[in-house]
């Protein structure tokens, strides 16, 4: 059955990830689930709505296909986090990932040219000026989705921190929320670094989450306030919430 295809950049010769084989295989492997197109995905009981360039992901799912562990598994999932490759966005039940930048080098179904069809010079004409004004506006809208402030430390990642805290707590703040950067860039700008908001992060979602006393102060004003250094002199938490664990926020 054709179920379609997915391109490689060559540049990612380039990259280094070669010489790691099982982050390759990995990265290969989100590129080939990755849907082209938006649909909903049957997930249990619910239809899950997904765009292209995502798919639906599960920790045990993918170690059996790449006869991996999971443990390589959440390793191959953090450096392509770190290098921006994908955004995870995790529930209790199943966590979507999201390739980025896929639509700018993947290519659309406008732009295929079936084999042993040659494009002639009209199509070109016709063609060529639209593409490169669709093409540039989806590069300006990146730019923008990407743009950090600068502090004294230098540019402030509001993006990676705030897709970090949706990932450990298994909610969908937004990282372009004015009040949130503010508090963000508050405690950037006193010196603190990512890995600082990452423990922040992985020690209060590892005591609070799914605490009903606790769960609803898992959010930017609370973690990034005036408590932030608190917070992140605390001892990490052992074994999570004990009186109340927290779920796994991963599809299994």
């Amino acid at each position: 059955m054709d179920r379609g295809w997915a391109k490689f950049w060559r540049k990612t010769l380039d990259s280094g990830i070669l010489r790691n084989h099982k982050l390759w295989a990995f990265w290969s492997y989100c590129l080939l689930k990755a849907s082209h197109q938006a649909c909903t995905v049957p997930v249990g009981f619910q239809e899950v709505p997904i765009e292209s360039g995502q798919f639906v992901f599960g920790r045990k799912k993918a170690g059996y296909d790449l006869g991996m562990s999971e443990q390589e598994i959440r390793t191959c999932l953090d450096s392509l986090r770190r290098s921006q490759n994908i955004v995870i966005k995790s529930t209790n039940k199943f966590s979507i990932i999201t390739i980025m930048n896929w639509n700018i080098y993947q290519q659309t179904s406008d732009d295929f040219q079936p084999p042993n069809q040659p494009i002639t010079n009209q199509q070109i004409t016709n063609k060529q000026p639209t593409n490169n004004h669709k093409q540039e506006l989806k590069n300006k809208e990146q730019r923008k989705n990407l743009t950090t402030l600068s502090g004294s430390n230098g540019e402030i990642p509001f993006r990676e921190i705030i897709e970090y805290l949706n990932e450990k707590s298994g909610k969908n703040f937004q990282w372009t929320a004015q009040e949130t950067q503010k508090h963000i860039a508050a405690r950037w700008k006193a010196g603190f670094k990512l890995d600082d908001f990452r423990r922040v992060i992985e020690n209060k979602a590892a005591k609070w989450k799914g605490d009903v006393k606790y769960d609803d102060y898992l959010r930017p004003q609370t973690l990034f306030g005036g408590k932030f250094e608190a917070y992140l002199n605390e001892r990490p938490a052992q074994n999570g919430n004990k009186a109340n664990p927290a779920p796994d926020p991963e599809w299994y």
